[in-house]
């Protein structure tokens, strides 16, 4: 997920695919230098940083990432009733796109569509 996050960027393509293939930290270095955009272009939509069309990107893109790895979302939807918390031990950019807050509540919603699907599995 975070080489896919830091590779929306960059505007060029290559650069994007090369970036996807990191993880963790690397990928995370890999965004800096990227020059700074309102917005980005993916899949041939324009989206602008930080609004509601973006954040509902990264959503899909969570889903679709837990959907790949049904283990991962089993034990995450467990994790509940937990507060989910995105914090890094560093101040946040006060120019992010993706406030830890935006992205706790992205993740608080997926893992209750992760909980109602299993809710409806059971009844069946």
């Amino acid at each position: 997920m975070e080489g896919w996050y830091q590779g929306l960027k960059w505007p060029e393509k290559r650069k994007r695919a090369e970036i996807a293939k990191l993880a963790g930290p690397s990928a995370k270095r890999a965004g800096k230098g990227a020059p700074k955009l309102d917005h980005f272009i993916y899949e041939g939509e324009e989206y602008k940083f930080g609004s509601p069309g973006h954040h509902g990107l990264v959503k899909a893109a969570v889903r679709a990432s837990l959907e790949q790895n049904p283990e991962i979302a089993e034990a995450f939807r467990l994790t509940y009733p937990r507060p989910i918390e995105h914090d890094t031990g560093r101040p946040e950019d006060p120019g992010t796109s993706l406030t830890g807050s935006k992205f706790a509540q992205i993740l608080e919603e997926i893992r209750q569509e992760l909980i109602h699907a299993a809710n409806v599995t059971r009844v069946e």
